[in-house]
């Protein structure tokens, strides 16, 4: 007899439901999504209300074969794909490949992978949720409405085989406005006193504020002037303050892919492929087939009830005195927060990275302590640190009235961690502080200029990314490691170490549509349509009224520049002093596939061309000025060459005018294994000098 057959979209997945069923149900897989828009044309019916027209995604022909027949002999098929709207919109699709009747299937939702919670779900079985596969399908044709006719122009106007699209776009703006305030940036030297012969350091600053004041050099010697015969002051107040630090809430989405990056250097793609398979299920050591984590696509810091209690119970366990005195739950920001949804957290609590570790993959094991630590956390105690600031102010006279002039104080302070909390999850030891002076105490300060400078704004990480981006409302949990893929794969940024740089490429495309489609790349345009979305999938609103509000504009605007602007202008991205070989005339600046290079500025009647590099950062060796030397391009950068290479094969490495802080070489640009740029020291290997990434 044919049983009833739950429906999910991984293999995976579908071994570890059928772990739990005791042969009562067949499970199949969709092996994600089937069918979808086509990808060599628009394949949506402007004029009769935005219709999609839907294709079998290539490859999927045997899947769907074999989910009819399976389908149709069912008594039952439970549609158990992620519960949200990708999953809802999977569901959907097989329900119109396999044409079920509607009494022939039910909707499960479930966000764990236990028996309890799918025995549960089939209790609560539902019909599907038009609002949520409504607005799956409205994101999908809107980006295609956008993406396909504005690849199509920067394809005619820029170069074949780009893409732009509302959320990849916004987020490219964002580096890329990022570079700009770098290389705006100006640093500027300035100057700190402070102690160099107390336990704690004494700095001047300003009572109002407590911070740093920031001199010249020659303020900075002056006062150092007026203390350098009577150098003693005296400690005008003393205080003791304890800080509540509370643990971070358990992770969602972003906030996962943040700490991945920053603490393990795991790409927020590669976050959610470990995250799906902890989701999914791992064959595990000595257990078998096991789910260990929650759904990892969610923007809800909601814990459910059983997770709490059982929480609780592992801290009064293992961790004496570290307990929270109160149940701990933590309310989400975001307003368009699926709160039934919870936050990602173990299945089991009780099943620690300890015992995990050597069971599954190093990897899976790094990503899972950090979610289990988390979540651990949540109940626990507050840490509480201990600080104690000490005031004082100069004895002599001529130091005292600038202070009081100013409102210059010295100030230091001591900070301890006395009670550890939630911070014992993570490996902290207790420890004491008792105050080092006492009021109105004299102390002899030796004191010294510290130079300093100012520094420009870091460029974003994959971590710093999702963050402003979930803060801006761009983009959902499903959405982040896909924009931060694809940039990338359109050569519209790079990464130097863990830093996102945009490249010439990506500068001129953020530049076309500020200029044209200002409202693609809007950062409050782009969250007000997912706000839009979000409006949908609660059926407060509709398809065609949210289309309408974008699209007419925007294919009115398409033509207009695709009739107007020229692809030549475009791609000019400065002047020069270089002259053509060809004809003699000025060259300017322009981008190619693959990168800068100089063009006659009467190209197409001339089609000269030169390499183009910023030399200013580099030395000019002797044997170049003299004409001995040439500059010349291979395939692993720029270089300098005898005259007559290759016939003499006499080469010189183009070295950076910054000298290697170990040895006093110059510094050189190499490219790692991943074509990585980064900076050694010209004497690699006897000096094995990296230069860290600042930015």
């Amino acid at each position: 007899m044919a049983k009833p057959v739950i429906v999910v979209e991984s293999p995976a997945k579908a071994k570890t439901i059928k772990s739990y069923l005791n042969n009562q149900y067949d499970v199949e897989a969709t092996f994600g999504h089937l069918i979808d828009l086509p990808t060599n044309k628009l394949g949506v019916d402007i004029d009769n209300d935005y219709a999609p027209t839907y294709v079998t995604i290539k490859g999927k022909g045997k899947v769907i074969k074999r989910l009819k027949n399976r389908l149709k002999k069912a008594p039952l098929v439970l549609l158990a794909s992620d519960p949200d709207r990708e999953g809802e919109s999977i569901a959907w699709q097989v329900v119109r490949i396999a044409g079920l009747d509607k009494d022939h299937y039910k909707r499960i939702v479930f966000h764990e992978i236990t028996k309890e919670a799918i025995q549960q779900a089939i209790k609560k079985a539902r019909d599907l949720d038009s609002g949520l596969i409504e607005a799956q399908q409205t994101r999908r044709i809107l980006d295609r409405l956008i993406g396909y006719p504005l690849s199509q122009l920067l394809w005619k106007k820029v170069r074949y085989g780009l893409s732009a699209g509302r959320v990849q776009s916004a987020a490219l703006r964002l580096i890329v406005e990022r570079e700009e305030e770098i290389e705006r940036f100006k640093s500027e030297k300035f100057y700190i006193i402070q102690s160099t012969n107390t336990p704690v350091i004494f700095k001047i600053v300003k009572h109002s504020n407590l911070k740093p004041c920031r001199f010249t050099k020659q303020e900075a010697e002056e006062i150092l002037q007026l203390f350098k015969k009577d150098n003693l002051v005296k400690i005008e107040k003393i205080s003791e303050e304890e800080i509540k630090v509370t643990p971070p809430p358990p992770y969602d989405t972003a906030s996962l892919q943040q700490d991945a990056n920053r603490i393990l250097g795991y790409s927020a793609k590669y976050t959610m492929q470990i995250a799906q398979q902890l989701y999914q299920g791992l064959s595990i050591k000595g257990i078998g087939q096991k789910a260990l984590i929650t759904y990892m696509r969610t923007d809800s810091y909601r814990l459910s009830k059983q997770a709490i209690k059982s929480i609780r119970s592992f801290i009064t366990q293992q961790y004496k005195g570290v307990l929270n005195e109160k149940i701990r739950e933590y309310k989400t920001k975001s307003k368009v927060a699926q709160e039934a949804h919870e936050a990602i957290r173990p299945i089991d609590i009780f099943l620690t990275p300890e015992y995990l570790k050597g069971k599954i993959p190093s990897p899976h094991l790094k990503l899972y302590t950090l979610i289990w630590k988390r979540a651990l956390a949540t109940q626990a105690k507050p840490a509480i640190r201990k600080k104690i600031k000490y005031i004082a102010s100069p004895l002599n006279d001529k130091a005292k009235k600038l202070f009081d002039t100013k409102s210059f104080i010295f100030y230091a302070e001591q900070t301890a961690l006395i009670d550890p909390g939630f911070l014992t999850i993570y490996g902290y030891n207790e420890e004491t502080i008792s105050p080092i002076y006492e009021n109105k105490q004299t102390l002899n300060l030796e004191l010294e200029a510290v130079e300093k400078q100012t520094k420009p704004p870091k460029r974003y990480t994959d971590a710093t990314l999702v963050k402003t981006l979930k803060k801006l409302g761009i983009g959902r949990p499903s959405t982040y490691a896909t924009i931060l893929s694809i940039l990338p794969k359109r050569n519209y940024v790079e990464y130097e170490g863990r830093f996102i740089k945009p490249t010439e490429l990506g500068k001129i495309i953020v530049q076309f549509l500020k200029e044209y489609f200002p409202k693609i790349v809007d950062y409050d345009f782009t969250a007000k349509i997912e706000d839009q979305l979000d409006q949908i999938a609660n059926s407060k609103t509709h398809k065609v009224t949210v289309i309408d509000m974008i699209f007419p504009e925007f294919i009115k605007r398409v033509k207009e520049v695709e009739a107007n602007v020229d692809k030549a202008d475009l791609l000019i991205i400065g002047e020069s002093n270089e002259q053509c070989p060809k004809c003699g005339s000025p060259m300017v600046i322009k981008v190619g596939r693959f990168g800068k290079f100089l063009s006659c500025s009467r190209f197409p009647e001339c089609d000269g061309i030169k390499p183009y590099i910023d030399l200013e950062k580099y030395v000019i060796p002797p044997e170049v000025e003299k004409g001995e030397y040439q500059l010349k391009f291979g395939p692993y950068g720029p270089f300098w060459a005898h005259k007559d290479y290759p016939k003499i094969k006499k080469v010189m490495p183009l070295l950076l005018k910054e000298t290697c802080p170990k040895c006093g070489r110059h510094l050189v640009e190499r490219k790692n294994k991943k074509g990585r740029i980064f900076i050694g020291c010209s004497g690699y290997p006897e000096c094995d000098f990296i230069k860290p990434l600042e930015i």
